[in-house]
């Protein structure tokens, strides 16, 4: 399995041949990832607290919205959870969407009913609804 660090050995390589800005750029995202994946293994958090003032289940849009809004008062303690794994690179990647959009670690898997009107190309004619 290739590690992080192969990848950034390997684009370092890259960079000092070629001079280019696109590797380097690749390769300040991959440190970028590797920081905030360390931060996110960390218990809590990282911050130690155990009571708040308000729990927000789900951190989609409004979840977000809602978390954020809370926030504004310093002297409430919030926490927003939301269900699945820990983050990849991949999915800081917008090309990348597609081929996660299949897999059950970052998708629920929720399909359509069959319509006669739309997804005429997909089996059963069923869209995927990531």
């Amino acid at each position: 399995m290739v590690t992080l660090q192969t990848i950034a050995l390997v684009l370092n390589v890259f960079v000092i041949l070629s001079n280019g800005q696109l590797l380097e750029s690749v390769l300040q995202f991959l440190r970028q990832g590797e920081k905030n994946r360390q931060v996110e293994n960390q218990s809590n958090g990282g911050y130690g607290i155990s009571e708040f003032d308000f729990v927000i289940v789900g951190a989609g849009t409004a979840g977000c919205v809602l978390a954020n809004r809370l926030t504004e008062n310093p002297d409430w303690k919030v926490l927003l959870i939301e269900a699945g794994q820990s983050e990849n690179l991949l999915m800081d990647i917008p090309l990348a969407v597609q081929y996660l959009q299949r897999s059950r670690d970052v998708n629920w898997g929720y399909r359509p009913q069959s319509s006669n009107t739309s997804c005429l190309a997909m089996i059963d004619n069923r869209c995927w609804g990531p």
